[in-house]
């Protein structure tokens, strides 16, 4: 029980004793008794509504204040949540940034590499090339580079012109005939 509570009950128990003390010394008749001692029973009924109406205060009031801790702890919670939701949104915002750049770089070394592979093999057609043992164990005869594609190489001689694709073509000539799959396979990349 809290000090007002108690505080409160001494109060009402001397109210009480002094009332029933009025009645004794100071009451004429019965009836002004009988009134004095139904205005002590309606004090002490209102002190005890008081008093219950005290308790469920405190009650309440211990109750709220679990409550606002709960909402204390997560209010904490859900702003450590929040910075850290932040931080990652701001992560991504950064990546999805730094990803742009990239694709616009690979854009541009893309275009540069295929312009170089076009003047590349356009440089080389009209060159003598071979006699070049193939990996099917044939040997491609001397002759001239007609045509480079993706594909692989098409060489003219006496004979006429025969397409040869690059897998067929030893390494070295690959690469020099700019086909992808070797620098791929040196690098350990894998095609897009």
């Amino acid at each position: 029980m809290s000090d007002s509570t108690r505080l409160l009950m001494r109060i009402l128990e001397r109210f009480s004793i002094v009332v029933f003390c009025l009645c004794i010394v100071g009451c004429s008749s019965k009836e002004e008794e009988l009134a004095l001692q139904f205005q002590v029973d309606a004090a002490k009924e209102r002190g005890e509504e008081i008093q219950a109406k005290i308790g469920k205060a405190y009650e309440e009031k211990n109750s709220l204040l679990e409550e606002i801790e709960k909402l204390k702890r997560l209010a904490r919670y859900g702003d450590r949540n929040l910075k850290e939701a932040s931080e990652a949104n701001d992560m991504l915002r950064e990546a999805e940034a730094y990803k742009t750049r990239l694709e616009q770089a690979i854009g541009f070394y893309e275009e540069r590499i295929g312009l170089w592979k076009v003047a590349a093999r356009n440089s080389l057609v009209g060159r003598q090339i071979g006699p070049v043992r193939l990996s099917d164990n044939r040997v491609l005869e001397a002759g001239f580079v007609a045509e480079i594609d993706d594909d692989g190489i098409t060489v003219g001689g006496p004979a006429g012109e025969s397409r040869y694709s690059f897998d067929l073509l030893p390494k070295d000539l690959r690469a020099a005939l700019g086909d992808e799959s070797v620098f791929i396979d040196d690098f350990n990349l894998s095609k897009p």
